[in-house]
């Protein structure tokens, strides 16, 4: 039954959160979007993702089975423990992401259900090497152009994300010594 096992996706950005109900084949069976309104801190922010995140269980039926939860984060992340490092656009610094939506959800209906963490150039890339009907190529490389410059890189079928997460980020790369900073 395609319908019955889901994962629920969403994207943190600048302006607003965007989530997604999906099959395990990658077929959309639901979605919201939130903007932030005047509060931009990273506390407000995930409450907003938290409240989409439940708005959009509850357009699921109630024997669906949500296995996971992705989110898909604009800046460094370190996977294992959580944590957004660096979100240049939005100010955010070493904000324990997981921990705090997992406190917001706790209680909830989606209470205990496994949190994923990731850059959403990243993200994005393991999406077009899964997802993508023509063969992926490898290596693959994702560039996402927004209000940032990120890139996702796929090699061999690993994501490489670096020490830090910061791997993709080709944005805050050095391009001219004493040139102008980014923000």
């Amino acid at each position: 039954d395609p319908d019955r096992l889901l994962l629920l996706g969403a994207e943190v950005g600048i302006e607003s959160v965007r989530a997604v109900a999906t099959s395990l084949t990658g077929e959309v069976r639901a979605s919201a979007v939130a903007s932030y309104g005047a509060s931009r801190t990273a506390k407000a922010c995930i409450g907003t993702l938290a409240t989409v995140l439940l708005k959009l269980r509850k357009q699921l039926d109630e024997n669906q089975q949500i296995l996971g939860i992705g989110v898909g984060l604009p800046g460094g992340v370190n996977e294992a423990r959580g944590v957004l490092h660096f979100a240049p656009n939005l100010g955010w610094r070493d904000v324990p992401v997981g921990a705090l939506l997992a406190d917001k959800l706790q209680d909830t209906a989606l209470a205990g259900v496994p949190l994923f963490l990731q850059n959403e150039a990243d993200v994005a890339a393991l999406g077009e090497m899964e997802f993508n009907p023509a063969p992926a190529s490898d290596p693959l490389l994702y560039v996402s152009i927004n209000q940032g410059l990120g890139a996702g890189v796929i090699v061999g079928d690993r994501l490489l994300t670096g020490s830090r997460g910061f791997a993709g980020e080709v944005g805050h790369m050095v391009l001219q010594i004493n040139g102008p900073r980014c923000s």
